[in-house]
């Protein structure tokens, strides 16, 4: 399995309160990766870093062989980074596929749903992590 995520040496810090301490991890392109820890322990903060959401203080951010120093919320996702939380808190009246398909739709700012297009691109997640 080719490697398509890296990260060395990630660190992150809030105040005086360090949650993540020279993390390094590698995922192979189309892996499923679980992360599972006890509360604090900075699951949330690495996923958040993973997917653009927060900026680590230092460390290098491998994707698809190319190091992104910061990294956006759209850039993840174009580049193929998928975050499925363990409860829908946002969007908790959507179906499963409406919440995978959410990011591609906010995108298009159309303001009909394109019903057979959610399904859709549901189906292309779920062979691509199949793959």
């Amino acid at each position: 399995m080719s490697e398509f995520l890296k990260l060395v040496g990630i660190k992150k810090s809030f105040g005086g309160v360090q949650a993540l301490k020279g993390i390094d991890l590698t995922v192979g392109r189309n892996e499923i990766l679980s992360l599972v820890g006890e509360n604090g322990s900075g699951k949330s903060t690495l996923i958040k870093i993973i997917s653009g959401d927060l900026q680590p203080d230092s460390g290098e951010l491998w994707i698809d062989g190319r190091m992104y120093r910061q990294l956006r919320p759209i850039q993840s996702l174009n580049l193929g980074i998928r975050v499925i939380y363990q409860d829908f808190a946002l969007f908790p009246n959507l179906t499963v596929a409406e919440n995978i398909a959410y990011s591609q739709l906010v995108e298009t700012q159309n303001r009909l749903v394109n019903w057979p297009e959610v399904r859709e691109i549901a189906a292309r997640a779920v062979e691509t992590v199949q793959a």
